[in-house]
């Protein structure tokens, strides 16, 4: 479900609000993952047994071989972590999911020196969003904490949907799109920047969360109709040269840090006609996941390596011979939007030859591997109000107390039978879940307007036409997953726009206003129900002892 889009957030608090900082929610805060080195071990115990259990094993290896064992049934309790701000321009993306970078000192494509003082043309990351005390703007209203508040959830495991190596570059006059470099330029400094992710993951482990890292590999890795054309389509040839090399240089960069627990090397590119029904394009498919993953594990071998599918228990029953044959795949993600047990329960123990259905928990034991829900989750919403400036469209709504209610009683049934004591496990191949997500995406739409006229034509919290019946709220709105909605701030109306060009540095840049995270809309605060479910589910997070002198 999830589609990654993401802007270059360039001179954020240098080149236009200064060096900002507020006040630490944390200051005394010491790294709650202690080791140096990691290392995480993917396991099923009885494969051969229906009630095969999966499990994750954590190590700390930081004096070598064998390492210290130091959790035997690690218990994923996962939030998708995706905290871009409202009505960000696609157009202008800089990278697709990744806006965790280092602070990056030399982007060719950031204004230059000469233009505006600043050294070396700073590009700065999205750290106001995730860390204590980093602020948009200099006031506290701005410092949003978001590892802090993932913490109160008792949240041990974050999944995000990409890291990049490079940034694309993009034109230097309108409409400055991003490009793809040709594969002889790719490694140009005067057009690629190159990033890191240190301290993000830093201020993971400090904050006691672990960390599976997307990698984006799109459907030109994974079909090979697409693929092919790399021999006559420059442009094709150009994009899977450019992420064959991000990806091992993220795998290469992020591998050894104590935070990481793992990789994603796909995400929802699963056609069943390419991964079973054609036997050429399943061959082709499945030789990209042993050869990627085998990569993957041979630059980061104390990590996990997984992918996520859709729920689709067609995939299982037909690509079972093919999922024999990728040893270096540690689990089985699937993305997951059920809404009742039996379902559920179907997920692993579907056996329908007629139906062309199989549950994972019936897989060949050669097959078997844990099953992490890599997504699971409801939108908060409703439609119930005609909008004037949309004629014809029904408006999003949360205010509706019914559906958020049904989302958290949803949460606390089916997500609680997953996350608890192995030996009370009715299905004991999942060792957890990742809810779908932490804050609502507006931006997936792009840039909004307000009249409905030109472009985008749906202002935010403005629905569109899929319905879901069986969802608490009736609808599929894509962007309202959120334990935590968001709006913009300062008396900003949320279709403005976010992003604007910014003459004075002849380029793309933020605008001031900023955006707040919020547990609803309205009274009384509905995003408050599935809150309080995540930490029924996840239990009551232990407070961080203060070191002792302070």
């Amino acid at each position: 479900m999830k589609t990654p889009i993401r802007f270059l957030f360039a001179l954020l608090c240098v080149s236009l609000f200064g060096t900002a900082q507020g006040q630490t929610k944390n200051p005394n805060r010491q790294s709650s993952i202690p080791y140096t080195k990691t290392r995480w071990v993917a396991k099923v115990d009885n494969p051969d047994d229906v009630m095969a259990r999966g499990r994750f094993e954590l190590y700390d290896v930081s004096r070598g071989e064998p390492g210290v064992l130091i959790n035997s049934d690690f218990p994923v309790k996962g939030m998708c972590y995706s905290p871009i701000r409202i009505n960000e321009n696609i157009d202008f993306a800089r990278w697709l999911s990744d806006i965790f970078w280092d602070n990056v000192a030399s982007d060719p494509m950031a204004p230059s020196e000469h233009k505006h003082g600043q050294i070396g043309g700073l590009l700065e990351n999205y750290r106001f969003n995730w860390a204590d005390g980093q602020c948009m703007l200099p006031n506290t209203a701005t410092c949003r904490g978001d590892l802090t508040t993932l913490n109160e959830l008792n949240v041990n495991t974050i999944r995000v949907y990409g890291m990049t190596s490079r940034f694309n570059p993009t034109e230097r006059t309108p409409p400055y799109r991003k490009y793809t470099p040709d594969v002889n330029d790719q490694n140009n400094p005067n057009l690629v920047a190159r990033c890191t992710h240190k301290q993000f993951l830093d201020d993971c482990a400090a904050h006691g969360i672990y960390v599976i890292v997307g990698l984006f590999l799109d459907a030109k890795f994974w079909d090979k109709r697409v693929n092919d054309l790399k021999n006559t389509d420059h442009n094709i040839r150009n994009i899977i040269s450019w992420f064959d090399q991000a990806y091992k240089e993220v795998v290469e960069e992020v591998g050894n840090h104590p935070a990481v627990m793992g990789f994603c090397i796909n995400n929802e590119i699963d056609g069943v006609q390419f991964v079973y029904r054609d036997p050429e394009s399943a061959e082709f498919f499945w030789e990209q996941m042993r050869r990627i993953s085998s990569t993957v594990k041979r630059l980061a071998p104390d990590k996990l390596v997984g992918v996520a599918f859709h729920n689709n228990q067609e995939i299982t029953w037909g690509a079972q011979d093919y999922m024999k044959t990728v040893p270096d795949i540690d689990y089985w993600g699937i993305n997951v939007y059920v809404t009742d047990a039996a379902a559920l329960a179907n997920i692993f123990f579907i056996d329908s030859p007629r139906d062309h259905m199989l549950g994972y928990s019936k897989l060949p034991s050669q097959a078997k591997k844990p099953v992490l829900f890599t997504e699971i989750g409801w939108p908060q919403t409703t439609r119930t109000i005609n909008d004037a400036s949309c004629p014809g469209r029904l408006s999003m709504t949360d205010a509706n107390t019914t559906v958020t209610q049904g989302v958290g009683n949803l949460w606390r049934s089916l997500g609680g039978a997953l996350n608890v004591p192995p030996a009370q496990k009715e299905m004991p191949l999942c060792p957890g879940t990742m809810y779908f997500e932490f804050n609502d995406e507006w931006f997936k739409d792009g840039e909004k307007n307000p009249d409905c006229t030109g472009g985008k034509q749906l202002c935010t919290w403005i629905g569109a036409i899929a319905t879901a019946p069986l969802f608490p709220g009736g609808w599929w709105d894509d962007d309202a997953f959120g334990v935590y909605s968001v709006k913009r701030a300062q008396g900003v109306q949320n279709c403005d726009r976010t992003f604007d060009y910014l003459p004075q540095y002849d380029y793309w840049g933020p605008l001031q206003a900023y955006d707040t995270l919020e547990l609803g809309q309205s009274a009384p605060n509905t995003r408050t129900y599935i809150h309080d479910a995540v930490r029924d589910v996840y239990g009551t997070p232990t407070p961080t002892p203060t070191p002792a002198g302070n």
